[in-house]
Parts: C-alpha cells; sequence; structure tokens
C-alpha cells in the first residue's frame, strides 16, 4: 500500500471514531487529524474542500469501509451457500452480522446518525451498501424459489428491504437511545426474527 492510501486510510479511520464520539456536528478536523497522526494541513490536502470536509470524510469513510465490511461478507456467503439449506443461510448471515456489529460498531453509529440528516451520506449508503446487497439478495433468492426452496413473490426487493429494516431496528433504537450493545440480547432478537421469517405470524 502507498503512502497516500496509508494516510488516506488513516484519516478517515480517525474520522469514524471521531464522528461516532462525538456526533457531525460536533467533530472536529484538527483531532481527526491528531488522532490520525497527521496535521490539520495534511487532512485539507487530502480532502480539499473546507466547507465540504466532513462530508467528504464521512460520503469517503463509507466508500472505503463500507462495502469491504458490509456488503461483501454477505454477498460472498449468498453466493457461495447456494446450495446450503435456507434456515442455515440464515444463521450465517445472522452470525457474519454479529460480527461485524461487534467489529464495526463506531462506522455502524456513524452511518446511522448521519444518514438521518445529511441526503449526500444517505445516497452513498444506498450506492455502494443496500443496492448491491438487495442484487445479491435477489439472486439468491429467485434460485432458492426455482428450486422450490422459498415461495416466489411479486417483488424480491420488497422482501430485502423488510428484512433489513427488521435487522436494522435493534441497531437504530441502541444507537439513537445509546443504549449499549449486548450480543446475547441482540442474538436473540435475530432468533425471533428469523422464526418470523421462517413460520409468520398468522395462524
Amino acid at each position: 500500500m502507498k503512502k497516500r492510501e496509508i494516510t488516506t486510510q488513516q484519516i478517515l479511520e480517525s474520522a469514524v471514531d471521531v464522528i461516532a464520539e462525538k456526533g457531525y456536528n460536533a467533530a472536529k478536523t484538527q483531532e481527526i487529524a491528531e488522532r490520525a497522526g497527521v496535521s490539520e494541513a495534511t487532512v485539507f490536502k487530502y480532502f480539499k474542500s473546507k466547507k465540504g470536509i466532513l462530508d467528504g470524510i464521512a460520503v469517503h469513510a463509507v466508500k472505503l469501509f463500507g462495502r469491504a465490511v458490509a456488503l461483501t461478507p454477505i454477498k460472498e456467503l449468498l453466493e457461495t451457500k447456494r446450495d446450503v439449506p435456507v434456515d442455515q443461510v440464515i444463521d450465517f448471515v445472522i452470525e457474519d452480522r454479529l460480527k461485524f456489529i461487534q467489529k464495526q460498531y463506531p462506522l455502524i453509529a456513524v452511518m446511522v446518525n448521519e444518514a438521518q440528516y445529511h441526503q449526500a451520506f444517505r445516497d452513498t449508503i444506498v450506492a455502494e451498501i443496500f443496492n448491491p446487497m438487495c442484487e445479491a439478495f435477489e439472486a439468491y433468492y429467485q434460485y432458492q424459489a426455482s428450486l422450490g426452496n422459498v415461495r416466489e413473490v411479486e417483488s424480491p426487493r420488497i422482501l430485502f428491504r423488510t428484512i433489513v429494516v427488521n435487522m436494522m431496528a435493534p441497531i437504530f433504537q441502541r444507537v439513537i437511545m445509546e443504549q449499549p450493545i449486548e450480543m446475547d440480547a441482540l442474538r436473540g432478537e435475530y432468533e425471533t426474527i428469523k422464526d418470523i421469517l421462517k413460520h409468520g405470524v398468522i395462524k
């Protein structure tokens, strides 16, 4: 990795940490620079627009880290586990997301908080993470439907949105309410979601 790439990554990682701790409005480029071990002038050299520097850093952070840690593992899992029973794949997905949450919570907190207020940030998340993940899910679901393992639905995309909302709701609650993440409790909620997906709620 070249020096410029290393410095860029250091700045982005520091930005994620600072914004996660203090929020977008309270985050200062000086503190981001200090945590990255560079001067504030270096931060402005890499992210030239002073007016939009925090927006730029946040968007670049999602592009750099979001696809790698949020999208790629799920996409690969759906592609490589096509012939594994669907309920086992759901278990794999749950465990993968729990590991992701535990390891990348600062990034998740930034994404949840800043997506509420910044259109450019929302657009980046949708383009870089949500849409590609939705495409991977649609391909997986259509394959399973062709085998008769799941029922055919008119729009797998709507089903995907429903699953994402249910998976993210416990995270949104904890981030917005500034509650700690307790992995055992979160695992229990995801197991309930899995049960609802498998059996529904109407008798």
